[in-house]
């Protein structure tokens, strides 16, 4: 029995050590994948990046994602997987691949896409702008309104993303909803309410009658 016990550490200790060696390369080449990809996309971004941050990165995630899977493809028709010293890696490159996506995709969304749209920012910077004296809120109502609407094109900006996106279309000079855009809408007016966060953020300022007619109505039951 007890030599049963022994035996059964032995192959729990063998198996962890396993797990533990497998998850160590596995993120080292997630690592390695997400270097290259912020290589590329901050000379893309210092070279030749478009208007919409977001986007640049998750053409760059796709592209290396892509290219590397086809690597992975190539390897095993051409026999390199077969390579004491690279099939390690190459066995666990779509695991790689996985956690790489996910790792750059935290990124851009986090890092560079908040840089390039942050209200909250914004304000940060608009009151250390300030110095001491500090600055009043009607002070920052006026200076995020001139800075960042008017002089930083925040409302064309958008609308340039919504179109890239396929959300809205621009006819005769007036801006309308597509298909998707109802539906990518309609997805986030459910999001509002599954997390409970504030519906302004998401209700347009011509649709604020209709949101306080529902409130009260609702008061009143």
């Amino acid at each position: 029995m007890m030599t049963d016990q022994l035996v059964g550490r032995g192959h729990k200790w063998v198996f962890a050590k396993k797990a533990v060696a497998e998850a160590f390369i596995v993120s080292l080449i997630a690592l390695g994948l997400f270097f290259l990809f912020l290589a590329i996309f901050t000379v893309n971004r210092i070279l030749i990046g478009s208007s919409i941050v977001f986007y640049d990165g998750l053409a760059w995630l796709f592209a290396v994602s892509v290219f590397f899977g086809v690597v992975w493809c190539a390897c095993f028709f051409l026999g390199p997987a077969s390579n004491k010293f690279l099939s390690p890696f190459l066995w666990r490159l779509p695991q790689a691949l996985v956690v790489f996506f996910l790792i750059g995709y935290s990124f851009v969304i986090t890092i560079p896409s908040l840089l390039d749209r942050s209200i909250s920012l914004y304000l940060l910077s608009s009151i250390v702008a300030a110095g001491k004296q500090g600055a009043t809120p009607g002070q920052l109502d006026d200076w995020f309104y001139r800075g960042f609407v008017v002089r930083n094109g925040a409302v064309e900006k958008r609308l340039n993303e919504q179109r890239a996106t396929g959300n809205v279309v621009l006819e005769n000079g007036r801006y309308t909803a597509t298909a998707r855009g109802e539906i990518t809408y309609t997805i986030y007016q459910n999001f509002v309410d599954l997390f409970n966060t504030d519906p302004r953020y998401v209700v347009p300022i011509n649709e604020e009658a209709v949101l306080d007619a529902s409130s009260s109505k609702s008061l009143e039951q």
